[in-house]
């Protein structure tokens, strides 16, 4: 910090006191609890804001009529420096000794993640009681779970900046969390309202509980999904159910609204063995796992989500509902989709797109994205294909599959869509995404 300035009710003292600098001596009536800030200088830029709030003690640690040295010490960035001492602030009386810590810091765990599908934003800086947390966080991409040191009233300010220019976006003060408590604050909605037909609050919604990893890891179920729902353009609630091979149908959220974790409707991380795949759904069930959707609303999205071959054993997992409904009339914007996120933050990967990457080498379809043809190989028996769009509108149907078969998608609309391929049995062999460019 250029400059700091210790607050103490309405007296400061020290007004910008610079590296090595001392402040001089403020006096105090002992029996009465200091509440202090140190901060960083008025002459500072306001967006670096620094807080740092305690309660000096003088009754109950013995500091009648004495004369203390205060000591601001450490590291602001630890992690930049040898994760050398964090700053913190201590004390030293006449008789000298060990610094007295003045202070034990508060510290939530937070993995802050950018699912805000806004092209204004497509970068923010994000900064939690003054600290920089995410520098340049991409859309589609999330931070590693960070230490943030609580303030006095266990409460954690997020601003969320425009990284091109420091203005600031949106300031939340999240109240009453839990020291060593592990929480994910996902950055969602639409903050240029006129730019779209569909909107969402901006803010930042902050979920207590996240996972570092799986619970148990040495029991078979060792893969744990917490589903967010931050999909723009949906009049309905989503419900996200999990089918898992030999396993009855488990909800992973249910009656989503925007914005909900799935724990909010007392639904907390779904546990999956991670050696066998996941089929998942999302859809309006109208509250009833394995009931027909809703006449009036024709939605019904599934994929698979192969755990093992794709290195989910022993994790605990945020998966992100992501995107517009209809980006035709929202700038073209990411089309819904379904991410996760590991422990370890970075780009979202997708659960969607991960099927093709790994699935059996049986059945080839390319090029994928696509403009015009759609070119499908496979090695096993015929098939029949049928294809369907992202609301579960049948496009093509009764599509013979067998060795190298062409398709003329040039007039489909550019989006996502899904190839199912039947075998000559009429079993569901499979379901590919196509993208359409």
């Amino acid at each position: 910090m250029e400059g700091c300035q210790i607050l103490a009710g309405p007296v400061a003292f020290g007004s910008s006191v610079s590296f090595s600098e001392y402040s001089g001596y403020s006096p105090w009536t002992h029996d009465v609890n200091i509440g202090c800030v140190a901060r960083e200088s008025y002459s500072i830029p306001q967006f670096f804001y620094f807080p740092y709030d305690f309660l000096l003690e003088t009754e109950d640690v013995g500091l009648e009529g004495q004369a203390i040295m205060m000591l601001l010490s450490g590291f602001r960035n630890p992690e930049d420096n040898n994760d050398g001492e964090p700053f913190n602030t201590w004390y030293l009386t006449p008789e000298g000794g060990d610094f007295i810590l003045l202070s034990e810091d508060k510290i939530a765990n937070i993995q802050f993640v950018h699912n805000a599908p806004d092209a204004s934003i497509e970068e923010v800086d994000v900064f939690a009681n003054g600290m920089l947390v995410g520098d340049d966080l991409s859309f589609k991409t999330g931070t590693s779970f960070i230490p943030v040191v609580l303030d006095q009233y266990d409460a954690v300010n997020i601003s969320i900046r425009d990284a091109s220019n420091g203005d600031i976006l949106l300031n939340e003060y999240v109240q009453s969390l839990t020291d060593q408590e592990n929480y994910y604050a996902v950055i969602d909605g639409i903050l240029d309202t006129d730019a779209y037909t569909d909107v969402a609050p901006f803010g930042v919604y902050v979920y207590e509980g996240a996972r570092l990893e799986a619970s148990d890891p040495d029991s078979e179920l060792d893969l744990e999904i917490m589903v967010h729902h931050g999909t723009i353009g949906f009049d309905h609630t989503l419900d996200v159910q999990g089918t898992q091979i030999l396993a009855a149908p488990l909800r992973l959220g249910r009656l989503l609204l925007f914005s909900d974790y799935s724990d909010d409707n007392d639904f907390t991380y779904s546990a999956w063995s991670s050696q066998e795949s996941i089929a998942i759904e999302i859809g309006d069930y109208g509250g009833n796992i394995g009931g027909g959707l809703l006449s009036d609303f024709q939605f019904n999205f599934s994929f698979e989500l192969p755990s093992e071959s794709i290195g989910l054993e022993d994790q605990a997992i945020l998966m992100l509902l992501s995107g517009f409904q209809d980006p035709s009339t929202n700038n073209d914007g990411q089309l819904f989709d379904v991410f996760y996120l590991t422990p370890e933050g970075g780009e979202f990967r997708s659960a969607t797109l991960s099927v093709d990457d790994i699935t059996s080498s049986a059945i080839t379809v390319y090029p994928n994205p696509v403009q015009e043809i759609l070119t499908i190989k496979t090695l096993s028996a015929q098939a029949i294909g049928v294809i369907y769009d992202l609301q579960g509108r049948l496009i093509y149907e009764n599509i013979l599959i067998q060795d190298t078969t062409t398709i003329d998608v040039s007039a489909l609309k550019s989006g996502i869509y899904f190839l199912q391929l039947t075998d000559q049995n009429n079993n569901a062999s499979t379901v590919r995404r196509i993208i359409k460019m």
